[in-house]
C-alpha cells in the first residue's frame, strides 16, 4: 500500500507561562505536524492531541489545565495572523 501525506495544524492557548509574561498571562501556539503513513486507521487523534497538551505543559512548566487546543479562528484572533 502507497504511504498517505497529511498535515495536521493544531492551535493551542497557552496560559501562565512564563514564556508569554507569567502567571496571569496568554499565549498562542501553532503546531503543525507532517505525517506519512499507510493508513489512518490506527492513528489516534486523541491521544495525539493529549500528548501535545503534556508538552507544550512540561516544556512551559505549566499545568496541563493551562493549556487547550482552540479552533484557527480563535487563534487568528488572537495573533498577529489575525492582522488584516
Amino acid at each position: 500500500m502507497e504511504k498517505i501525506h497529511i498535515t495536521l495544524e493544531l492551535f493551542f492557548e497557552i496560559k501562565n507561562a512564563e514564556l508569554y509574561g507569567g502567571e496571569g498571562t496568554t499565549g498562542y501556539a501553532q503546531l503543525i505536524s507532517n505525517l506519512r503513513m499507510e493508513s489512518m486507521k490506527d492513528f489516534d487523534l486523541q491521544e495525539y492531541a493529549k500528548t501535545n497538551i503534556e508538552g507544550f505543559a512540561k516544556a512551559c512548566e505549566i499545568e496541563v489545565e493551562d493549556v487547550r487546543i482552540i479552533p484557527r479562528e480563535e487563534y487568528k484572533e488572537n495573533t498577529e495572523e489575525g492582522e488584516p
